[in-house]
């Protein structure tokens, strides 16, 4: 099939982007600025796509808070954009767009979020990625724009940027491993948190099947894609250090510490996984991620 990705050099985009040719799809990637759409209706116009992974954006809350105005720029107005030229230029196409979990009111949640749990952006980066699941609805209704929505949990893999938990703790074992090393202390925040964290692989995997499905013209769903098992980060971190060699001492650092950062944040995969059919071997715990982390892709 012929498959075009927007941020398609990210992390996500670069991973599925990478599987989807292995397989045997036809690959684009859109380049340019989201926001020119020139650039963006040429492109659309060029070939006539299967399905359109919308991926580029502002990818994270600190990035996003530093520069509201650029935030709901390139995430929304771009992903508006984007739905206008795929009515124009290319209306069979289907598009997946790659949202965030954490549209869902997160707080005091004791139970894996569903596609029906209540939705409540708290910060701007997801009610930017929620405003652009609401005007994709809106095309999927009234333009008959086939469409998915992934509200993506969290995902890693040593490959990805050093801002996010698992990488950086990564690279500083990895240093102190360098140095010989057999202790490393690291400044935290609250690691006493429970997460729905999968390797970059099983985003691949479920990516490639999607594609594959059996899809209805002018259809509108949305999936929660996660591995619906909660990990402790400490014991994640743990894991990490010792498969490195490295003994990891945490000192809290207060400045660290995230307000209103939930203790529980995992979410209900049921869904996704009933509609690929889809099963993996090997049970998700923290060993096992760790194992993915650092398995070369």
């Amino acid at each position: 099939m012929k498959v075009l990705f927007t941020g398609g050099q990210g992390f996500i985009g670069k991973h599925v982007s990478d599987r989807f040719k292995e397989i045997g799809h036809e690959v684009f990637l859109f380049e340019g600025d989201i926001l020119n759409s020139s650039q963006l209706f040429k492109c659309l116009s060029a070939q006539n796509y299967d399905f359109i992974v919308h991926l580029a954006g502002i990818s994270s809350v600190p990035q996003g808070e530093s520069d509201l105005e650029k935030l709901f720029a390139v995430n929304q107005f771009g992903t508006s954009l984007l739905l206008e030229g795929i009515k124009a230029h290319c209306p069979n196409t289907h598009l997946i767009f790659s949202s965030s979990a954490q549209v869902y009111d997160s707080q005091q949640v004791t139970t894996p979020l569903s596609e029906s749990s209540k939705v409540s952006p708290l910060n701007a980066y997801a009610r930017s990625k929620y405003t652009s699941e609401l005007l994709i609805e809106s095309y999927s209704q009234l333009y008959q724009v086939t469409s998915t929505v992934f509200r993506i949990f969290n995902h890693t893999h040593k490959t990805h940027h050093r801002e996010f938990f698992l990488p950086s703790i990564y690279e500083r074992c990895v240093q102190a491993k360098s140095q010989g090393l057999k202790t490393q202390e690291i400044s935290v925040g609250n690691l006493d948190l429970i997460r729905d964290i999968s390797p970059v692989q099983r985003i691949r995997d479920i990516f490639s099947k999607y594609v594959a499905a059996k899809h209805d013209k002018g259809s509108s769903k949305i999936f929660n894609i996660c591995s619906g098992v909660g990990l402790n980060l400490k014991v994640l971190a743990h894991e990490l250090g010792n498969a490195i060699g490295v003994d990891i001492k945490f000192q809290p650092d207060p400045a660290r510490f995230r307000k209103n950062d939930p203790s529980f944040f995992v979410g209900n995969n049921a869904k996704i996984v009933s509609f690929l059919d889809m099963h993996w071997d090997d049970t998700m715990n923290e060993k096992y991620l760790v194992k993915k982390f650092l398995e070369d892709i």
